[in-house]
Order: C-alpha cells, then structure tokens, then sequence
C-alpha cells in the first residue's frame, strides 16, 4: 500500500456551532488506505448531531459509509447507512409559520459500478428508505414506508440494457392508508 490517510473536519471558531452539536466529536472524518496502482478503499463518517435553537431542534443519527475505487476498471463500489433523522420546525405565528416535522429513518445506499467496452459506467444501485414522514402542525401528514428504487445497467453486446424499479409499501396521508405501488422501467438497445 502507498499510503492510509485520515482527515477530519478542523476545530475552528466557524465551526464551534457544528462540534458542539456533535458532542465534542469530530462532525466528519474519513480514513482512506491508497495502492501504488491508485485503488483506494475507503471510510466516511459523519457523527451523531444534536442542534436545538428557537426555530427548532435537529436530531442526527450519523451516518457511515464505506467504499472502494479502481482507476484501472473504473470500478466503484458504496454502502452507506443512516439510522435516522428528525427536524421539528417551530411555529411563527407572527408570519403564520404552523411548523411542523420531517422524520427520515432506516437510509441505505448501494452501488456497485464499472467501466464497460461502451466507456459507460454500468453496474446497479440501491436506495432505500424505512420511514419518510411529513407533518406540518396538526393540519397535514403525509408518509411513505419501505421506499426501494433500484437501478441495473448493463451491456448486450454492443448496446445497452437497463432496468429502474421504485416500490413503496405503504403511502399514508392524514391517517389514511392509500395503498401502495410498483413502478418498473427496462431499456435495451
């Protein structure tokens, strides 16, 4: 190996706001392992944030992340994680702001792409979320469970082929259940 590198975000006075919402924890900081041949494998993590103020509070998981590159296939591959994330806007009433909530949990992200003949990256990736919900005062909810969107591109010869899948399992809006839904689209040629 060539080289392990490891960064994270500086402690400056700008930032003073950040570090204290992450407890006293570097906010970003990544670890990376370089070869001679430019191939890397790679951490990011970003930590758990905590910010509360007279327009809210925002509450932060963290997240990870983890991934590897080869300059020589152009291959890349992804995970990343996040458990959750929650934002509670207060109300104005003074400009007639009702607040509301944003509530994200269970993200994950996968990727695993290449350089193919056509000098096209292909490959699949993956995106999924547990829980997407939407609150503003006690007038509006909206949510989403079990959200997948998937995407697989590949070649046949010499042209390309894909498909593209969003599914969700469950869309709700002020209590009601509104079903749920599948949407498929394949390419080729």
């Amino acid at each position: 190996k060539l080289a392990y590198v490891h960064a994270e975000l500086a402690r400056t006075d700008k930032l003073k706001r950040l570090g204290d919402a992450a407890q006293g924890k570097t906010p970003v900081s990544s670890d990376q392992v370089v070869s001679y041949g430019g191939a890397s494998d790679g951490t990011i993590d970003l930590a758990p944030l905590h910010i509360k103020d007279n327009n809210g509070e925002l509450t932060f998981s963290g997240a990870t992340a983890q991934g590897s590159y080869s300059p020589s296939t152009q291959a890349a591959h992804l995970v990343m994680q996040m458990a959750s994330l929650a934002m509670d806007m207060a109300a104005n009433p003074a400009s007639g702001d009702k607040g509301g909530q944003l509530r994200i949990e269970g993200v994950a992200v996968k990727g695993d792409t290449h350089l193919g003949k056509s000098k096209l990256s292909v490959g699949s990736t993956e995106l999924s979320i547990k829980h997407l919900g939407v609150k503003i005062a006690d007038d509006h909810q909206f949510a989403l469970d079990d959200v997948h969107q998937v995407t697989d591109t590949h070649e046949d010869g010499d042209t390309l082929g894909g498909q593209v899948s969003y599914q969700v399992g469950a869309v709700k809006a002020n209590g009601a259940d509104l079903g749920k839904g599948q949407l498929v689209l394949k390419l080729s040629g």
